[in-house]
């Protein structure tokens, strides 16, 4: 049952801020999906791989790192733009979230304009 829009899958272990990144996506036109962390994620990637993940940078269960090493190594992987979310953007921390295979990087919290630069910069259309 496809809408015909595209799905983005926001991954962050805090309620509050998923619902608000939801909303943010659903504002750019994404139909949303959500997980509580990288584990539940991964599941979900498992099953359709969506369009974009934006993926909280530290989680219980599986970080954002390790659900990205994970995620890089599916069939179909590189279709999938994953911008890693944080509240840090010290530069050893940018570098590793893009060396595990990030396409962009984007400070909590999430402006709405920044998001859809980075997600233009990132390859998504609109």
């Amino acid at each position: 049952m496809s809408t015909g829009k595209k799905i983005c899958l926001v991954v962050d272990d805090e309620e509050t801020v998923r619902s608000v990144t939801s909303v943010l996506a659903k504002r750019l036109g994404f139909s949303v999906i959500e997980a509580k962390d990288g584990r539940e994620a991964f599941g979900i990637c498992k099953k359709a791989l969506p369009d974009v993940i934006l993926l909280d940078r530290y989680m219980p269960e599986m970080d954002g790192i390790e659900f990205l090493k994970v995620l890089r190594a599916l069939e179909g992987d590189d279709k999938v733009v994953v911008i890693m979310c944080s509240g840090e953007n010290k530069v050893e921390m940018v570098k590793e979230a893009m060396d595990s295979g990030a396409n962009n990087y984007i400070l909590k919290p999430i402006e709405l304009e920044d998001l859809r630069k980075r997600l233009i910069k990132s390859g998504i259309t609109f």
